[in-house]
């Protein structure tokens, strides 16, 4: 796929997994091209429930369960709870959360500076980020869809007049 993200499948699932682990799920695996979001009080495709409701006193218990093919939002129109990857809303926390998940250790600040380990494991963080970016913003689950979006979005934005 080329656009805003050029790195082959494989390379980008390996990345959605290694920052955020609940990515591990056939509803995400990139590219996503699905025909529409779920909404939480639906079922998934294989007849789940969209919302699961949390199950325990802390938030930081919940936080640190991955729950296949759910990802737990502390915010969302159900209330707090694990969300289908298939609902647009586990995007939109993801994103919120996926900064807590950077990579440390860029030397001084610039990666410029940093090892090559650290450059490429900024690289798949990056990745990781594109994709939840694009899944968050766009009105269909389906990542090449998400792509034009956002480069089309960028380019208007560019071209406007100052």
């Amino acid at each position: 796929m080329t656009g805003y993200i050029t790195k082959p499948p494989g390379q980008v699932n390996a990345s959605l997994i290694e920052f955020l682990p609940e990515l591990e799920s056939e509803y995400s695996k990139y590219p996503m091209k699905h025909e529409r979001w779920l909404q939480p009080n639906e079922q998934g495709p294989k007849g789940e429930p969209c919302f699961v409701a949390a199950t325990t006193t802390t938030e930081a218990e919940e936080e640190t369960t991955v729950k296949k093919d759910y990802t737990f939002c502390k915010k969302g129109p159900n209330g707090t709870g694990y969300y289908s990857l298939m609902c647009r809303i586990s995007y939109i926390n993801l994103h919120n959360r996926i900064g807590s998940v950077a990579p440390t250790g860029c030397g001084g600040g610039c990666p410029c500076f940093a090892s090559q380990a650290n450059r490429e494991e900024h690289d798949r963080y990056d990745d990781c980020k594109r994709v939840i970016f694009m899944r968050s913003v766009c009105s269909v689950p389906n990542d090449k869809k998400a792509s034009n979006h956002v480069i089309n979005s960028a380019t208007a934005m560019s071209n406007a007049p100052m």
